[in-house]
Formats: structure tokens, sequence, C-alpha cells
């Protein structure tokens, strides 16, 4: 966070299909509240559900190789998580 100059963190929540917290969403909240005692800058939540999908799709025009690598998946997962929250979250400085 201070290396980057964060001025807040988005962590991707893994919600079931019918909207309700998983297994795995219930871990992330939990680290999600050690992380945010750990800084002053808030920690916020966004549905990633389906993002590695949505990835894997998007790279669907690229070599087969490249669309099979789950780090190229995950980078493009975490892009549109972070497009998303930024489409659900007002900007206080209009940008």
């Amino acid at each position: 966070v201070k290396e980057e100059h964060a001025s807040r963190i988005v962590v991707g929540l893994p919600l079931g299909t019918d909207g309700g917290d998983t297994t795995m969403s219930l871990e992330i909240r939990a680290f999600a509240a050690q992380l945010a005692q750990k800084t002053t800058v808030p920690v916020d939540f966004v549905d990633e559900s389906l993002t590695s999908v949505r990835a894997s799709d998007i790279l669907l025009d690229r070599k087969r190789k490249s669309r099979r690598n789950k780090g190229n998946i995950d980078r493009i997962a975490a892009c549109l998580i972070i497009e998303q929250f930024q489409r659900e979250s007002p900007s206080p400085s209009g940008v």
C-alpha cells in the first residue's frame, strides 16, 4: 500500500450463484478483515463471480497456450474486478 501509494484496496469476493457467501468468500472476508487492521486505507469488496470465465473468453482470440495460462486469466480477471468496482462506485472527485 505504501509502495504503490494506494488510496484503497479492492478485493474480489467469490459469491455463490444466489449472491450469498461461499466457503471461499468467508475466507476472503476474514483475510480482508486482517488486512484492514494493518492499513489505514479502506478495503472494498467486488463480486468476482465469473470473472475468470469472462477473462478466458477475452483470451479466446489469442494463442491456445495463452488462453490456458492461469496467470494470464488471473491478470485479466483482476482488471475486470477493478473495472466493475469503478462502475459501481461513484468517484468523489468526479473522475
